[in-house]
This record gives structure tokens, sequence and C-alpha cells, in this order.
């Protein structure tokens, strides 16, 4: 395309032009520092049949949209269900490690047991190896740092799969110009040889991001702050949403919670959304009363869901781009527990640091090392505890830099019209011109800084 003098836009949302499993993730368990010139690769993952693949996520997201996710689920059970039967496969039995056993404190009738109970039920549900919950690896606090820093790893070439990442790095710089949502990942391409003219941050909004942050404006608690432990008078609610993949690593934060003490996990109630496979995770905190697992989410649920917590766990294990569902979370005016990976860096300001100021020193979020479940307990701790003052949705709007859809048409539009030629501004009449801009207090008091 650039040879026959069209321009080319790239915007990336992952590292697919620098690693082929897309995420430098290795063996989807932890980040990838340094890919050895292309050895770590070898045997990184099992690839899948593409035509396969497509096909079936064509067909799971054309039930997703017509029954939502929950029945998607089910149907596929189904399936899968009765055509085992009818291949003469054998019916399954109830394994008894997922089958709720008789509960053990039947005797006790009323009695709790005391402040010496942990507090946690029994229903005789095991983890077992079929369960697939895999241990994740923990990245150092400076991963971003690291990897920003050494390039000379991220070039060196020694097989097919440095020659992959050469060939990726070569075609973006071939490119007009190449978008990413984060400056993060702007720099990770910078270090892996793309040319640092060739790199814009462009940070997304999307329709939904609008939607969710007019709801908590026309709330009547748009300027209460959430939950304060000297007058809480209901748990500290703090959720999970996205999926059960490794690289969201909701694995961390059930070892965060299972990390706990009592009184910590009984001020809390954890509110898991989760799509995927979820069962081994469920059976893991069974025990513990104090977590629900709501399951897969669509839009709906997801506009919905902003009345349903306090705080937000974003415990990632890769380096992240721009996620949405960091944004949701801040256009919702929720306070974030992130890992220190990637992209949230740009957004998340932790209390007392200067990027802070906005809000009165508040900030919008805490960080912990990615994979690292012990300082992501810690940080749940400090919110019990009253060490961090949970912002006002206003508050985490002042401090938190989000754009409108309109804002981000207008500057994609502005970057496509000035590669053909036009007046980048839009100033032209009629069809060409550029979306009206929509701005809010907290838009004009980023922009003041």
């Amino acid at each position: 395309m650039r040879d026959a003098g069209l321009p080319v836009v790239i915007t990336t949302h992952n590292y697919h032009y620098g690693c082929p499993q897309v995420d430098l993730l290795h063996n989807e368990r932890e980040c990838c520092l340094d890919y050895d010139g292309g050895k770590r690769c070898e045997g990184c993952l099992t690839a899948p049949d593409p035509a396969r693949a497509r096909r079936n996520r064509s067909i799971l997201q054309a039930f997703e949209r017509t029954v939502g996710p929950e029945l998607t689920v089910a149907m596929r059970n189904t399936v899968k269900l009765a055509k085992k039967r009818l291949t003469g496969s054998p019916a399954r039995v109830p394994r008894p490690e997922d089958q709720v056993k008789p509960d053990p404190e039947t005797a006790r009738g009323f009695d709790t047991g005391g402040a010496e109970h942990p507090g946690t039920i029994d229903l005789g549900l095991e983890v077992v190896a079929k369960d697939k919950i895999d241990e994740l690896g923990q990245a150092p606090a400076d991963a971003n740092e690291i990897f920003e820093q050494t390039s000379d790893v991220h070039l060196r070439v020694v097989n097919i799969y440095g020659e992959r990442r050469r060939a990726g790095v070569e075609a973006l710089n071939r490119a007009s110009l190449v978008t990413p949502p984060s400056a993060f990942m702007c720099r990770a391409y910078e270090a892996m040889g793309v040319r640092p003219e060739q790199l814009r941050h462009v940070r997304l909004g999307q329709p939904h991001f609008d939607q969710i942050r007019r709801r908590a404006r026309r709330s009547p608690y748009y300027d209460a702050r959430p939950w304060d432990p000297a007058t809480a008078k209901r748990p500290l609610r703090v959720a999970f949403w996205g999926t059960t993949r490794n690289n969201k690593g909701f694995g961390v934060m059930a070892r965060a919670i299972e990390r706990l003490d009592r009184e910590t996990r009984q001020t809390c109630q954890f509110i898991i959304h989760a799509g995927g496979g979820d069962w081994g995770y469920r059976k893991r905190l069974s025990r513990f009363p104090e977590v629900s697992f709501l399951g897969g989410y669509d839009t709906v649920q997801l506009l919905a869901g902003a009345g349903e917590y306090d705080v937000a766990v974003l415990p990632h294990i890769w380096f992240e781009n721009s996620p949405l569902v960091m944004l949701e979370h801040l256009h919702a005016g929720k306070f974030i527990l992130s890992s220190r990976l990637g992209g949230p860096v740009d957004w998340i300001c932790e209390p007392g640091s200067p990027e802070a100021a906005a809000n009165g020193g508040l900030g919008n979020g805490l960080f912990h090392p990615g994979g690292d479940d012990e300082t992501l307990a810690a940080c749940i701790e400090r919110v019990v505890r009253g060490e961090v003052v949970l912002p006002s949705p206003r508050e985490i709007h002042a401090v938190s830099e989000l754009w409108s859809y309109p804002q981000h048409v207008a500057e994609v539009q502005s970057i496509y019209r000035g590669l053909l030629g036009l007046d980048p501004d839009g100033a032209s009449s009629g069809e060409d011109a550029a979306p009206e801009v929509v701005t809010t207090p907290s838009d004009r008091l980023m922009a003041s800084r």
C-alpha cells in the first residue's frame, strides 16, 4: 500500500508485530522481558488451527449477540454433552471433587464457633489438575522501565522468531503513522526498533465510556466518597471485571483473597464478573462466603454495574496497553488497585504523587507489582484500615485524563485528514467537518495542567 502511494495508519492494541504470542507473555504466565533473540519463543505456545479458531469464535459471537454470555456458555456445554451422547461416549459421572459435600458443621446449629473460627465454609470442593489453574509469574515493580531501557536485547535476532520481530518493526516503520492508545506502548515499540517519529499516542474514547461517565455525573452520589471504615455500616465492595484468562491475572486476586486475615476479609465483599471457565476458581474460593461469582457480562450489565462496587481490582500480568476495563472503572469514578505493568501507569496515580495534585493528592489508585498477590493483599488492607481515602467519582474524574468519544473521533479524523493533505482541523464545511468536541469541567482541568 505504501509502495502504491497510499497513506497507512496502524493502531496497535497489543504487541503482535514484535511477539507471536501477541501479549509479550511467556507461556501465558509471565512477562517476557527478554525474548533472547527469538529463542525464548520456541515452544512458548501451541498454535491452534487459525481457520477453526475463527469459525468457532464467529459462532460464539453470534450466540452472544443473540442470547448474552451466560446462555451462550450453557448452550456450548449442552452441545458438547449432546455430541458425546450421539457419538456413544459414556455419560459423564460427576467427579467427587466437584460435588458439594454435607456440611461438617451441621451439629453446631447456630453456634458460630467464636472468635477463633476462621469464618470459612467447608463445601468439600477440591481444585485438581483438570481445573487448569496455572501458577502465574511475578514481574519486578519496575518492569516497564526495564523493558523500555533494554532495547539491545529486543533487537537481537538469532532465529525465525527474531526475523519475524524485525519484519514486524520494519512494517511499522513503513507505515505513515502508528497510533497506540497508550504512551507506554509507544515507548515499548520504540525499544523494539520503531522510529519515534512514527509513533503518536492517541487515547481511546468509546460511546459506552461516555454512557458510563454520564451515569456517574447524573448520580446523586457523584460528590460522595463511597466508603469510610470509621462510618461504614456495610462491607467494602471490591470488584473484578474481565475474564479468567491468565493475562488478566484473576489468579493473582484469588491468591490475595486467600492471604487476607479473617477481619479484613469479612470487612469486604468481593464481586467477580469474569467470563470464561471459572469453576476451578469458584471451588478454590468457595470457602469464603465473602466472594460472589456473577459470571460473564455484556454491555447492558456493564452500564448498570457501577452501583455494585466501591473499588476495582486490575491484577493483569502482562504489559497491558489501554485496557477498556480500566477506562470503564475510571469513567465510573472508581478507585483502582492495579498492577504496575504497561499502559495503566499513564492513567493511574497514587495518593500523594505529583500527578495526584488535581484532586488534592487523593489520586485514583494504588499499584502493586504484576503477579504479586502479597502486595495486592496489602493494598486491600490499606483501604480497609482507612489508610487510603476513597475519592468521590468527581474527585476520580478530576485526576483522570480521559477522552470522550467525540474527542477520540476528532483526533483520529485530524490524523487522517492531515495524511490526505487536507486541513487537519477539519475547517471545511459539510460532511468533512470534524465532530464537535464535548468537554467537561474535569476535561478542562486536565487541559490546563
